[in-house]
């Protein structure tokens, strides 16, 4: 709801096309944010990560009893 609430304030600032340019803005800027502060989701691979192949073997085996 807060995205709503920004959306709707700067549409009414500086019409649709603004509002809609500067969320994309915010959303580059959250997700570099986030890389920058978490190293290791930056660096997770699901294809070497010891829980994720766990649980990729535990589906695998419940498919096949």
């Amino acid at each position: 709801m807060l995205g709503d609430a920004r959306a709707g304030f700067l549409a009414q600032a500086g019409g649709a096309r603004f509002s809609l340019g500067i969320g994309g803005l915010l959303c580059m800027g959250a997700v570099a944010a986030m890389a920058a502060v978490l190293p290791k989701f930056r660096a997770y691979d699901a294809r070497t990560d010891e829980h994720a192949l766990a649980e990729r073997a535990r589906r695998e085996a419940a498919v096949t009893t």
